[in-house]
């Protein structure tokens, strides 16, 4: 399991916070930029490109976090079942000395 850093985790906000603001700037659905004689928007040069990015970096995230809470349960199971093996042997001896 790959466990991102504190910094890695800021650049994936940071990414976000910039693809919000760019889908958010109504300037970017204006047409006003000349490319191939036709004057396009923003939005329509990145056709959902930085959306599509973000996107896959979230879901990485959730893979992670996922992985990290199965591990964790397979843990607190694995603890569980340690502590009721540990108290089926005390309680074998227990009967075992009466």
């Amino acid at each position: 399991m790959n466990l991102l850093d504190k910094e890695q985790y800021l650049n994936i906000i940071e990414l976000l916070e910039r693809t919000l603001q760019f889908y958010g700037n109504e300037e970017n659905y204006t047409a006003n930029n000349p490319i191939n004689r036709e004057i396009i928007s923003l939005i329509e040069v990145d056709n959902g490109e930085q959306a599509r990015f973000i996107l896959n970096q979230v879901n990485e995230i959730k893979k992670t976090l996922q992985g990290i809470n199965s591990n964790y349960d397979d843990l607190i199971q694995g603890a569980n079942d340690q502590i009721d093996a540990e108290e089926i042997i005390k309680k074998m001896k227990d009967i075992k000395n009466q």
